[in-house]
């Protein structure tokens, strides 16, 4: 008599050896991580560098009061400059740090960057290698599939937190090679700010010169540069809408943006030219200036202080700006209009400035003054709170963006 092949039993039998190797397959897919070792949720918490002791480690508190304060580093090198990626998942920061031949970490020359995961007890993973600096690591941002930027010896350089070997974005050997006028604008500086849209098509670079800074679009798709404007400062941003803008201090944008192309080679002086007249420039205040698609100034709004950054909402509503030092030292808010309900412009704060973040839902705002953190609502309601220990003084903050 032959035995029955579908049974009740072989059916369930079936279900169940189907089961374990869908699971299987998931759990691989994660990277086989072991139970209970799963990255909790950042949500409502703010990732700091600050030193309690000697060196400068890596903190995590809640943002509403500063409790539930974990210390996520605690070796010898100092770590300073956490952001985080679009999932508060994943920590970027810059290291004094290099690793010995016996598989720890030493203080080095120069700062590397380095990712971890946003839990106590995670391996520090180094980006960047000695043999490869070409100077200390500095300005990390995260942007479209986790890409890390920052800012490398003068050079705007990308990397991916998986690994793999640093990009040169701007400017690369073979660019300042083929145009002498890039060349030249190197000559007395390199990058020293910068800012990526999101989809990571089009960057603002400044760049350092002699006597001022100059602020560039730089189109990576076709590698086309243009400038944008001059002055004694300038702290690029792009919105969230996508337009390009920036603080521009001590100086003005340019009439429509200049191509540093061949054909302007031995020109670079009279590039000023096309900037609008100087005469009135408050060396003293600020101009936010706000560019279309097409990079053409779309508005001018002058600051009433030479500020010293500036961040926008998640939203595109406000936009806060805070300057670090002197008597109009402070952090203030500013509308932008648009979708949504803004707040009208007001001063959150009149000390000095070291680092702000703001919550992702564009409520409140984060900083650093005097090496404590305090948190202010973004309509000025209550006057702004520290939520930082006494012992701990922070250096570096970011607020996640994870929202639950």
């Amino acid at each position: 008599m032959k035995p029955k092949r579908i049974t009740p039993r072989n059916i369930i039998l079936l279900l169940v050896a189907f089961t374990i190797v869908a699971l299987l397959a998931r759990w691989g897919s994660l990277g086989f991580p072991i139970p209970g070792t799963a990255i909790p949720s950042t949500a409502g918490k703010l990732v700091v560098s600050a030193t309690r002791g000697k060196s400068s480690d890596l903190f995590m508190m809640n943002a509403k009061d500063g409790g539930g304060l974990v210390q996520l580093t605690s070796d010898e090198p100092a770590e300073g400059e956490p952001v985080l990626d679009s999932n508060g998942q994943t920590i970027a920061f810059t290291s004094n740090r290099f690793l010995t031949q016996f598989g720890s970490y030493a203080v080095g020359d120069v700062r590397h960057l380095c990712v971890m995961d946003a839990a106590l007890g995670q391996k520090v993973i180094q980006l960047t290698q000695s043999a490869a600096s070409s100077g200390t690591k500095e300005r990390p941002q995260f942007h479209l599939a986790d890409n890390i930027y920052f800012m490398d010896g003068g050079r705007l350089i990308s990397v991916h937190p998986n690994g793999g070997d640093p990009k040169a974005v701007f400017p690369h050997a073979e660019m300042k090679r083929e145009n002498r006028l890039i060349a030249e604008i190197f000559e007395y500086g390199g990058v020293v700010d910068f800012a990526v849209n999101a989809d990571e098509t089009f960057m603002l670079v400044v760049i350092k010169r002699e006597f001022d800074q100059i602020c560039l679009i730089y189109d990576e798709r076709n590698e086309t540069p243009a400038i944008l404007a001059k002055g004694k400062k300038i702290v690029p941003i792009f919105l969230p809408d996508g337009k390009a803008a920036a603080l521009v201090s001590g100086g003005t944008p340019l009439k429509q943006p200049v191509p540093i192309g061949m054909d302007m080679l031995d020109k670079l002086p009279s590039v000023s030219a096309a900037a609008p007249s100087e005469e009135g420039v408050d060396e003293g205040k600020s101009r936010f200036v706000l560019w279309n698609a097409e990079f053409q100034v779309e508005s001018v709004t002058e600051f009433p202080i030479e500020a010293d950054g500036i961040m926008a909402t998640a939203d595109g509503t406000n936009v806060v700006f805070w300057k670090s030092k002197g008597a109009d030292a402070g952090l203030a808010v500013m509308p932008l209009g648009g979708a949504g309900d803004s707040v009208g412009g007001a001063r959150l704060a009149a000390v000095p400035i070291d680092g702000v973040s703001i919550s992702p839902d564009g409520t409140q705002v984060a900083y650093i003054s005097k090496g404590r953190v305090y948190v202010v609502p973004m309509d000025a309601s209550i006057p702004p709170f520290a939520i930082s220990p006494e012992d701990l003084t922070v250096t570096g903050l970011t607020w996640s963006p994870a929202k639950k």
